[in-house]
């Protein structure tokens, strides 16, 4: 067998690397779209780090069930069940939004749902790799997948930035134009010399 094609000369591991690369992408982008909707439904500051840290935390839970249902059950039915599951959670929390249904809890539901499937089919990812490229290729194909996949080593971080920027936005742009602070009293008006 041929070397010089490398891992990506299998259908198969093309396959998987396309889909675990989209699912990353997915797994990243999904906190923050919960974030601008939790402040579109006039959530707090608090209210929006309870519900992208509920997404958070279900994420990292997950992960350990992910590798004892890895285990006993297919890998494929894993992967593809758990990303078909959390289609369909999204697909529900934007309809409730797009429909005028959404609320915080439905979306602090709906947000540890979709971390906690986002992280059940990484243990099945991680095992299916073997079977998809022969021995001489695997190490390749591993680095591939896992750089694919580097996107998910930070959002925490980039969570947590979002999440900053995205309050202090919000601050600035309900700061009121009319010269009135927070509390309603004007602020004072400075007065100029006539000369000056």
């Amino acid at each position: 067998m041929k070397s010089s094609g490398g891992p990506l000369q299998h259908a198969a591991f093309r396959w998987l690397l396309v889909g675990t690369t989209v699912n990353s992408l997915g797994n990243m982008i999904a906190p923050v779209a919960i974030a601008f909707a939790v402040l579109d439904l006039g959530g707090s500051p608090t209210q929006l780090g309870l519900v992208v840290g509920t997404y958070a935390l279900a994420d990292v839970v997950a992960v350990l069930w992910g590798g004892v249902l890895g285990d006993r059950l297919p890998r494929t039915v894993m992967m593809r069940g758990s990303n078909a599951a959390a289609a369909l959670v999204q697909g529900l929390v934007a309809l409730s939004l797009l429909t005028d249904h959404g609320s915080l809890w439905l979306l602090a539901v709906g947000g540890a749902l979709n971390g906690a499937l986002g992280s059940l089919a990484g243990p099945s990812t991680q095992a299916v790799t073997p079977q998809t490229v022969p021995a001489l290729h695997l190490r390749r194909a591993i680095a591939l997948r896992r750089l694919s996949q580097n996107a998910r080593a930070t959002p925490p971080a980039s969570r947590t930035m979002s999440v900053i920027a995205i309050t202090m936005s919000r601050r600035t742009l309900e700061r009121p134009s009319d010269g009135t602070r927070e509390g309603g009293s004007r602020r004072p008006q400075r007065h100029r010399c006539a000369g000056v």
